[in-house]
């Protein structure tokens, strides 16, 4: 299933649909799929990402993102990175991904799988977690990233993580 942002409908996707992407762009308040938004990574999963528009804290875009598709978004190369900022791109400034500190190292949500140091865009003086209290990630529209308080309301972006057949 993709999330139509616009009337917050979930719409299902023709088995060709699915197969082909899921990655979600407007154009004039319209839905459209576009075919760049499907990621293949060494595990053999496929990710298709999803923007929700609707206002969460990090813990609740989280839980959401669980239960109608598999976790927050995670970001592992440059061009993951890309196709987010796509998804982002005429919609807000920024969304929150699944990149999040557990006070002893930043961590994937999905199997708090350890962050890998050799993919990041942190924005500069990114992570400084001010006051020591921001623990969650959010990207910002031009792909840079920042840690935030995590009860902070912000749209998210999840993915559907499927297994390469």
């Amino acid at each position: 299933m993709c999330w139509n942002t616009v009337e917050n409908q979930e719409l299902e996707l023709s088995q060709v649909g699915r197969m082909i992407f899921c990655l979600l762009c407007f154009i004039s308040s319209s839905l459209i799929l576009c075919p760049s938004g499907l990621t293949a990574l060494s595990t053999s999963v496929i990710r298709e990402y999803h923007y929700v528009k609707m206002l969460k804290t990090w813990t609740e875009a989280q839980s959401y993102c669980r239960e109608k598709f598999t976790d927050l978004a995670a970001v592992e190369s440059q061009s993951d990175n890309d196709r987010l900022m796509s998804v982002l791109q005429g919609l807000e400034n920024y969304a929150w991904i699944g990149l999040y500190d557990n006070m002893t190292g930043w961590k994937w949500a999905l199997g708090d799988a350890d962050f890998n140091t050799e993919y990041s865009n942190w924005d500069i003086d990114q992570p400084n977690n001010m006051n020591f209290n921001e623990s969650c990630t959010l990207m910002h529209r031009n792909g840079l990233w920042a840690d935030v308080v995590c009860s902070m309301t912000l749209p998210a972006v999840c993915y559907d993580g499927k297994k390469d057949v």
